[in-house]
């Protein structure tokens, strides 16, 4: 069976910490994705899958593991779904904003007063 799109979750699922208490720790707290898991992403993105990585973290975080960790260059649903990325794209590399729901700056600076 050929599948078109494969959406995978990051933390606990996907990624595996050495300790819980690496999961939250700083930023640079580096996890590890299993050999057979990392394979099966590379073999369905080569056979034309698109993959999505979907997940509560923030662009930033997401982006690092994508790029440095799992090593593809795919979409992005980060926030819970609050942010959608593109893939990188071929002329600059980076990530385009495709879907946002952000407080307005107004918003948000009433509300940290």
């Amino acid at each position: 069976m050929a599948f078109s799109l494969v959406a995978v979750d990051l933390d606990g699922t996907l990624l595996q910490w050495k300790t819980q208490q690496d999961r939250y720790s700083e930023a640079s707290a580096t996890p590890a994705i299993s050999p057979a898991n990392a394979e099966a992403l590379r073999r369905v993105s080569s056979d034309g899958a698109t993959v999505v990585i979907a997940t509560g973290r923030g662009p930033a975080s997401a982006t690092r593991v994508a790029d440095d960790v799992l090593e593809l260059p795919c979409p992005l649903v980060c926030n819970n779904g609050a942010c959608v990325l593109s893939a990188p794209t071929a002329s600059s590399g980076q990530r385009e904003i495709i879907q946002g729901s952000f407080y307005p700056r107004e918003f948000v600076a009433g509300v940290a007063e």
